[in-house]
């Protein structure tokens, strides 16, 4: 929430002010008001309890006991208001058509009303976002769209999931009221509290699963054996991770000759789908392939992480139920306070270390380069430039400092922090520079864009991408080059996500709407052409390896078309468990021509240690790509396992706040990502 004028802040408590009087006059003049609202205040009240102790037992805020009282309390006083307000404003309403109506009706009928009109709108927004997910992510139309983006369920079972959840909240509302009136106040009051106490319970036990895990100790005497035999392995391993890359570009490309180097890997060695994880969140997966470990056990959980004022941590993840997430965001926008605060994830956060921090301590010699979160840098065997590294005005980018200097001149995407991104682009030339290589001009008027094209943010989205992508190739071809002695290296790239989400609908036109032809022609190979363009990056990393290396190609999803448009944003592709990511492994010990059929995102991590002669960490819940490997050297060198690497050194309760903040903030909302 922004910083407010003190007059905005005044309105909003004189807003507040006035509601509150017309409240409690209404429930001075009607008894039937007072019930309504007293059935919101019970529903909130519940509701508050649930979440309150999901969103502390997701996040393992235990020791927390500030956090826990600043929590409970944020989250409590939201729904007993909004609960308050719904009871309220349902019994007004019914109070004022049977007054119409000239009929009378007893408290019974209002209260179960009133009751059911509170508690079910929480229910709804739960299954309404579930729905609109379903529908956006579905091959078919399974619902059909109405008035304020509301989806009308087609399916019987999303139906009679509707209808019976209305049903349940009337039978509880009607439930609660008698007990309240056949039965004096101390039970009923009794009850309530057991009611509370057993919903305590099923939130601590329903959340259990999905809590945030914390590594157990290393095992450093197994570490320190194993480190002095380091000598024994000879290898060296490359990967390369392309996000969003996927086989529906990639086979065309190939059939038709195109993407050479990709060819002779896949030909050469093993390949296949690379399953991911859900949610398909880009730090999140990219986080579980430097670990081998779920989100819930590395701890990045999504793109931003949030804090409520006073607190000393952070929440990573809020209970998927109630509209949680959205409703406290609402009220951050009423109060006259900040009382949500987002920022984007870090280093800081990982709870579990990263496969090149683990070699670093087997004294492997590591260059790490755009990783995706890496910021702020740490130590590290050998060199690590962050993904923030493009900002020339923010510290803690390059390990070790020293290189900063040296990377400087390789920067394509040239970003001061406190500019927004379409002025960092626009600083580099003509928007349509250096990017018209990917678009089909030949059919154009005199081979140049139309007028418009400065204005539209496809093109300036395509064009920060390939600066930013080009500014680390260039810094990882460089230092991956210069630095031959490196037993593991790595390099991140986010431009073909970013393509794909807002290119696709002119590569595939027939599953969109309204799709200018114009268009369809300037850019229905922008994708096929970046593709292309990645392909020859990874040719250039290919000539500064040895005949001891394994190229490891990967992607943390695929994509596929998001039929008729999203809504809300101008993403055009989508992801999930559906779409799975791209992955070959070449080189020294690799199968060739082997198709991998059971390979996934948390396997990464595992099969990197094995071939470094390195042991596998039991708490990882990934496993060796042993399919990919020859049999030779699975006879020779059998897996080696170890309980765990511990914890990451520099885990914080909340991330660094920075001065990139508010634009990368701004960029993930560009993008489709956030909301």
């Amino acid at each position: 929430m922004s910083i407010e004028s003190r007059p905005t802040q005044w309105k909003k408590i004189g807003a507040a002010a006035f509601l509150l009087v017309v409240m409690l006059s209404g429930a001075l003049l009607s008894f039937n008001i007072r019930i309504g609202m007293a059935a919101g205040l019970s529903v909130g009240i519940m509701l508050g309890i649930f979440l309150s102790l999901g969103v502390i037992r997701l996040n393992r805020l235990h020791d927390t006991k500030k956090d826990i009282f600043l929590i409970s309390i944020y989250i409590l006083l939201s729904y007993i208001i909004l609960g308050t307000l719904a009871g309220f404003i349902s019994s007004s309403i019914l109070a004022i058509l049977f007054a119409l109506l000239h009929r009378s009706f007893g408290p019974s009928f209002v209260f179960s009303l009133a009751f059911s009109a509170a508690f079910f709108p929480f229910l709804f927004w739960h299954l309404q976002s579930r729905l609109t997910a379903t529908y956006y992510e579905s091959p078919d139309h399974r619902f059909i769209s109405g008035p304020l983006n509301t989806l009308f369920v087609l399916s019987v079972k999303n139906l009679l999931l509707t209808l019976g959840t209305i049903a349940l909240s009337v039978s509880i509302a009607y439930l609660i009221f008698l007990i309240l009136n056949r039965i004096n106040i101390f039970l009923g009051l009794v009850l309530f509290l057991s009611l509370c106490i057993l919903i305590g319970l099923v939130a601590w036990l329903a959340f259990r699963r999905s809590a945030i895990g914390v590594p157990p100790e290393k095992e450093s005497a197994l570490q320190k054996k194993d480190a002095q035999n380091k000598v024994k392995n000879s290898r060296s391993i490359l990967v390369i991770g392309l996000d969003g890359l996927c086989w529906d570009v990639i086979s065309p490309l190939l059939e038709r000759g195109y993407l050479s180097n990709l060819a002779r890997l896949i030909k050469d060695g093993s390949s296949g789908y690379l399953q991911t994880i859900a949610p398909t969140f880009t730090p999140a997966v990219w986080t579980s392939i430097a670990t081998g470990k779920l989100p819930v056990k590395h701890g990045i959980m999504d793109f931003r992480t949030c804090t409520f004022k006073g607190m000393t941590g952070s929440v990573r993840q809020f209970p998927p139920y109630f509209g949680i997430k959205g409703i406290l965001e609402r009220m951050d926008n009423i109060l006259p306070f900040d009382l949500l605060k987002y920022l984007p994830v870090t280093s800081e956060l990982w709870l579990s270390r990263p496969v090149w921090d683990v070699l670093s301590e087997y004294e492997k010699k590591v260059g790490i380069v755009g990783w995706y979160p890496t910021w702020p840098v740490y130590e590290v065997n050998g060199f690590l430039v962050t993904e923030r590294a493009h900002c020339l005005d923010l510290e803690k980018c390059v390990y070790p400092n020293i290189l900063r200097e040296e990377v400087n001149p390789f920067i394509e995407l040239r970003h001061q922090c406190h500019r927004p991104s379409h002025e960092t682009v626009l600083a580099a030339g003509p928007l349509t520079g250096k990017i018209d290589q990917f678009m089909e001009l030949s059919d154009m008027k005199d081979g140049l864009l139309p007028e418009d094209s400065d204005s539209r943010p496809e093109l300036e989205i395509l064009k920060f991408e390939y600066l930013k992508d080009t500014t680390y190739m260039n810094i990882a071809q460089h230092l991956f080059g210069k630095y031959h002695d490196l037993d593991f290296r790595a390099v991140y790239l986010h431009g073909p996500d970013a393509v794909a989400h807002n290119f696709w609908k002119w590569r595939e036109p027939e599953y969109y709407r309204d799709v200018d032809e114009n268009d369809i022609r300037m850019f229905s190979k922008v994708i096929d052409k970046y593709y292309i363009h990645m392909d020859k990056f990874i040719g250039r990393l290919l000539q500064n390896i040895d005949e001891n290396t394994v190229v490891m190609i990967i992607s943390d999803h695929g994509e596929r078309p998001l039929y008729g448009g999203h809504w809300r944003h101008r993403t055009q592709t989508t992801h999930d468990l559906s779409t799975p990511g791209v992955v070959i492994l070449w080189g020294k010990d690799i199968k060739k021509g082997q198709k991998l059929e059971e390979a996934g995102v948390l396997d990464i991590t595992p099969t990197i240690l094995y071939l470094m002669n390195l042991p596998v960490g039991h708490d990882m819940d990934g496993k060796v790509l042993t399919e990919a490997i020859e049999e030779r050297l699975l006879d020779e060198l059998p897996a080696k396992y170890i309980s765990s690497y511990g914890k990451w050194r520099l885990s914080e309760l909340k991330p660094s706040a920075s001065s990139a903040d508010a634009e990368i903030e701004r960029r993930l909302k560009g993008l489709g990502y956030i909301d």
